[in-house]
């Protein structure tokens, strides 16, 4: 047994390293027990997903290009009249009314910019406060084209307090009382650069 021994330079010896050992973990692809899991399996490559508005005719693309409207990310926003609509990822949609109307739910759209909209849940102004709304009200669009002339982008200097006026409080206790997945009104992503 060696005593005193040292590492060139005069260092500590920590002797020889380990082996890492794998875990085990029950029965793996091609039936061998015992066998390190994921040994015999082949690595999955997930592609990233195209945004929902991939799908849309060469005609909606370019109709939505002409009116300034980004579609480089998942979401749309888009200007209708009074209305400002976020057409987001998985179906989801939000709507910010001049009226003083908050609202969301989902969307469908077909390859020709038709979409449908389906609003579960609403909130309006009124009497000095964020109350619960009629997801049936007149003022929520039941069905939209990209391609009508009143549709537009949603510019990017507009707030929620530029679009309804300043003397509506923050409706973010409204929205997280009444279940909303969205805790704050954005109407469009800010421009950098």
């Amino acid at each position: 047994k060696a005593e005193d021994v040292t590492a060139p330079g005069g260092g500590n010896c920590s002797g020889p390293k380990k082996p890492r050992r794998r875990r085990r973990r029950g029965k793996a692809k091609g039936g061998d027990d015992g066998a390190v899991a994921g040994e015999n399996e082949e690595r999955k490559v997930t592609q990233p997903q195209p945004h929902w508005h991939e799908k849309l005719t060469d005609a909606v693309k370019a109709s939505l290009d002409a009116k300034d409207i980004v579609r480089t990310a998942g979401t749309l926003d888009v200007a209708s009249h009074s209305a400002r609509i976020k057409l987001g990822t998985k179906g989801y949609t939000s709507l910010a009314h001049s009226d003083g109307i908050l609202a969301e739910g989902a969307f469908e759209c077909d390859a020709d910019g038709n979409l449908s909209f389906t609003w579960d849940r609403a909130l309006t102004f009124d009497n000095g406060e964020w109350k619960a709304g009629d997801t049936n009200a007149s003022d929520l669009p039941s069905s939209l084209s990209l391609v009508d002339g009143g549709i537009g982008k949603v510019a990017y200097e507009e707030t929620p307090e530029s679009l309804w006026g300043e003397d509506k409080p923050n409706p973010e206790d409204a929205l997280v009382s009444n279940g909303f997945m969205m805790r704050r009104v954005v109407l469009t992503v800010k421009r950098t650069g």
